[in-house]
């Protein structure tokens, strides 16, 4: 099992160029993607940024949306989360047992 905080994530998998980072599985099975780049709704909005304080998710499977919507609305239907705070998804992927592998 990863030990990988999401911000310790992000910078090990900095894709080139109008690609994305892989999705991860958490620790109970849930599968999401976490983007941070100058295409992506997040803040800083620029590619390879030292740190990000917001950030984009997209939910594959096993999260239930009214759990990401008590943070912030879905802007594309009800799996897209744009703007999501680090800190936040930091606690929800900790309390769902961290980063269990990258897809």
């Amino acid at each position: 099992m990863s030990t990988q905080t999401v911000s310790e994530f992000l910078a090990a998998n900095r894709p080139p160029a109008f690609t994305n980072r892989p999705a991860v599985i958490l620790g109970d099975g849930t599968e999401i993607s976490i983007q941070a780049s100058a295409r992506h709704y997040c803040e800083p909005r620029e590619n390879d940024a030292d740190a990000y304080e917001l950030v984009e998710v997209f939910v594959f499977q096993g999260w239930d949306a009214p759990t990401l919507a008590d943070w912030i609305e879905p802007y594309s239907g009800e799996k897209n989360y744009a703007f999501v705070p680090l800190d936040l998804l930091e606690a929800e992927v900790t309390r769902r047992g961290g980063i269990a592998s990258i897809k």
